[in-house]
């Protein structure tokens, strides 16, 4: 019995000991995957939310608003941009959708500012309607905040003399304002050509200054697409952004003793 029970003991630690061999092999292994997941390579990123048509110029020169963040090799997009100094492989392009903190940059990022539209995609456009573009400057499309999808209200303005005067007077017309269209929908929005970017008068997000015109483009019905294009012609257009909510039954024909002469309207704030 003696010699049996030592036998036992003897194959039990045979197989205790290549056991615990395989578990300390297969454990190396694991070890040895797991650095290799954990392997980091470099990606460059941005530090804050970066809007849309920010030059490369502002990316690379204003502190702070790049950076080089490690990640894991296996979460890094193969398009990534890795070090500041390759931003100038796209110098006089802009980012061509909005950011935010970490995104990261991309070669696929940057457009031609004359083609950058200001909502990727635009919107679906009724098959019955035209399209219009003209271009106006951004004080007259709310500083080029509006979007695709965005409802306005066209106010035409025309000078003394571009419009009819009464019927039997012999004196030239006044200059007369008037809202032409009501919430027009709004396919696109996008930089001129002509548009150009200030980078000294970047803001603290990074945003450049836009010095030059917007295009844009509303779907609209025949008839609405040639009173438009004659305003266009003969007058000067203002777009106000126009929810549904927005009431525009009281429009009327302006001229310059009808704004002095009528009370001013007192806009109440609402309580909630």
């Amino acid at each position: 019995m003696g010699v049996r029970r030592k036998l036992i003991g003897v194959v039990l630690a045979v197989v205790f000991a290549v056991g615990g061999t395989f578990l300390v092999l297969g454990a190396g292994k694991s070890d040895d995957k797991a650095a290799t997941n954990r392997q980091q390579v470099p990606m460059l990123v941005v530090t804050k939310s970066v809007p849309a048509g920010t030059s490369v110029s502002t990316l690379s020169e204003t502190s702070g608003l790049v950076a080089v963040r490690l990640v894991d090799v296996e979460s890094k997009n193969v398009d990534s941009l890795v070090a500041v100094a390759d931003l100038q492989a796209y110098k006089g392009l802009v980012l061509k959708a909005d950011l935010t903190t970490n995104d990261p940059l991309l070669s696929s990022s940057f457009i031609d500012r004359g083609s950058l539209s200001l909502a990727a995609g635009g919107v679906e456009v009724p098959p019955d309607l035209l399209q219009l573009s003209f271009s106006l400057e951004p004080q007259r499309v709310l500083g080029g905040s509006l979007r695709p999808g965005d409802r306005v209200a066209v106010v035409a303005s025309f000078a003394a003399g571009a419009t009819a005067a009464p019927a039997g007077s012999q004196a030239k017309s006044s200059p007369q304002t008037h809202i032409v269209l009501q919430k027009a929908l709004v396919a696109n929005v996008q930089l001129s050509n002509l548009a150009q970017v200030n980078d000294k008068t970047a803001s603290a997000e990074g945003a450049p200054a836009v010095v030059g015109n917007y295009t844009v483009t509303l779907a609209l019905s025949a008839a609405d697409t040639e009173r438009l294009t004659f305003a266009l012609e003969n007058g000067s257009l203002w777009l106000a952004k126009q929810p549904a909510t927005a009431d525009g039954a009281d429009s009327r024909i302006w001229e310059a003793e009808d704004v002095l002469a009528d009370p001013v309207t007192d806009y109440a704030p609402q309580v909630s």
